[in-house]
C-alpha cells in the first residue's frame, strides 16, 4: 500500500514510495500544482494507484478543474470500486457545478422568468449540500470543504 492510501499495488519500487512522500508533502500544504505532478508521477509509475488517482481529483477540484477531477475520481473508482471517498467527493464536484451552473442563470436572467422561483428554490438546496463537508480529515483533525 502507498503511502496511507486506499490502493493496495503489488511491487511498488522505492521510487513509487519516495514519490508518494513528496506527493503528500506537497498536498498536505496546499501546494497543489506541485502536489498535482507528483501525483501525475506516482500513476506513471504505478498507474494501479487508486489513492494517487483520489488525490489527484482532490488537488483539481481544489485548483477548480472540476472536470479533471471528475475523471481523476472515477479513474480511481474504476480501480477501487470500495473508494467511498471517491464517490462522495465525485458527488460534491457535481453539487458544486449544478451550483455554479443555477448562478450562471440566477445572473443571466436577474428579471425572472417561469423557471425562476423553482430555480432559486433548488440554488438554496444546493447551497445546503455544498457546505456539507468533504474531504478527508487530515493529521490536525481538521475538516476540510472543497
Amino acid at each position: 500500500m502507498l503511502g496511507s492510501g486506499c490502493a493496495t499495488v503489488k511491487n511498488p519500487t522505492p521510487d513509487a514510495y519516495a514519490l508518494i512522500k513528496a506527493a503528500d508533502y506537497a498536498y498536505e500544504r496546499s501546494q497543489w500544482q506541485e502536489a498535482e505532478k507528483f501525483y501525475l508521477n506516482v500513476i506513471d509509475a504505478v498507474p494501479s494507484d487508486a489513492y494517487a488517482y483520489f488525490r489527484l481529483g482532490n488537488t483539481y477540484t481544489r485548483q477548480h478543474r472540476f472536470m479533471e477531477a471528475i475523471e481523476a475520481y472515477r479513474h480511481a473508482l474504476a480501480i477501487d470500486p470500495k473508494l467511498v471517498k471517491a464517490y462522495n467527493n465525485l458527488a460534491a464536484v457535481h453539487l458544486i457545478q449544478a451550483e455554479r451552473a443555477i448562478e450562471t442563470a440566477l445572473a443571466s436572467f436577474p428579471d425572472g422568468g417561469a423557471a425562476m422561483p423553482l430555480l432559486r428554490l433548488r440554488h438554496e438546496q444546493i447551497k445546503k449540500l455544498t457546505s456539507i463537508p468533504v474531504d478527508e480529515k487530515r493529521g490536525s483533525g481538521r475538516t476540510l470543504r472543497f
